[in-house]
């Protein structure tokens, strides 16, 4: 589910929170990231369960309305047909987002779900959904995902939730986005179970794992390589984020033998541009390529199979 990019974000945070006056072992940094990625996974099982809490709290508004002493005419024609919808029940079904819907069941969960259906409500295309007699499952497969992506997340309590709970997930929050909007689009009710089993996930966590031990492990020789390319730089100076990321750089280059010399240098410019200053770029650029440079001749980059690919 995560990209190469959002696992190269993580390994960067761990190695910027290290603390080095209390340094830390690199399996306690792989713990770290360990715990890094599985917050990734449970906001993305988050997503899913609040399209079931919505369909709960309907469920509950109704048996609430219909129970008073004195109902309304809105109370008794209050809706309830997102309740029956065949999505919801197969995302209910699934392990990890039952999971969720246990683990998020407090009073600001309540109040997040409660903004949600009230915009929800105000929708035309929710209303066209109520006033159909019959629906077929394109009709509800779309009302979903007009929940999830014109309802949820452009709620600003959906967003605020997310920064004050998932703090280290924010900048995945576009991918998360687009996996859950996939997914629905993708889903059936019969596949719902396996739903956010993603084949290729242990294979790129190992990445990251073998990234941030690489790194740490070469920490001294790469900052070798690194310091006589700064002539005019005060390496105290320099910002530590730029470091961090000319490092792992540096770590793809000579330990990832599968991975092009170019992805990996663009990668982390790319990822300056959001995590550092505005010269990031252009410094770590020019400080790689010539680092590059002496490594090549050297003939210390060695690449085989796709990292031949330039």
């Amino acid at each position: 589910m995560l990209s190469r990019r959002n696992l190269r974000v993580k390994v960067m945070q761990v190695l910027f929170s290290m603390d080095h006056s209390n340094p830390i072992t690199a399996e306690e940094a792989v713990r770290i990231l360990d715990r890094n990625i599985e917050k990734s996974h449970r906001l993305l099982a988050f997503n899913f369960s609040l399209i079931v809490r919505v369909a709960d709290f309907i469920q509950r508004g109704s048996e609430f309305k219909t129970t008073k002493l004195l109902p309304t005419e809105d109370d008794l024609h209050f809706s309830t047909k997102l309740v029956g919808n065949p999505f919801i029940s197969a995302l209910r079904g699934n392990k990890k987002i039952g999971g969720q819907l246990k683990l998020f069941m407090g009073e600001e969960e309540d109040l997040l779900v409660k903004s949600i259906f009230k915009k929800l409500a105000e929708q035309n295309e929710y209303k066209l959904y109520c006033a159909k007699k019959e629906t077929s499952l394109k009709d509800e497969r779309e009302i979903i995902l007009f929940l999830y992506s014109k309802v949820i997340i452009k709620n600003p309590a959906y967003l605020l939730y997310a920064e004050d709970n998932f703090p280290e997930c924010i900048n995945e929050l576009g991918k998360i986005h687009f996996t859950v909007s996939e997914s629905l689009e993708k889903l059936s009710p019969e596949s719902a179970e396996s739903l956010l089993e993603f084949p290729d996930n242990q294979a790129e966590e190992n990445f990251a794992k073998e990234l941030l031990e690489k790194t740490l492990t070469n920490n001294d020789r790469f900052t070798e390589q690194i310091q006589p390319k700064l002539k005019n730089w005060d390496v105290d100076r320099i910002a530590r984020m730029d470091m961090i990321l000319m490092k792992m750089a540096l770590c793809e280059l000579l330990c990832f033998e599968q991975i092009p010399v170019k992805v990996s240098i663009n990668e982390y410019i790319d990822i300056s541009k959001v995590f550092s200053t505005p010269r990031s770029k252009d410094f770590i650029n020019g400080i790689l390529d010539t680092v590059m440079h002496d490594l090549r001749e050297r003939n210390e980059i060695k690449k085989t199979g796709r990292g031949l690919v330039e």
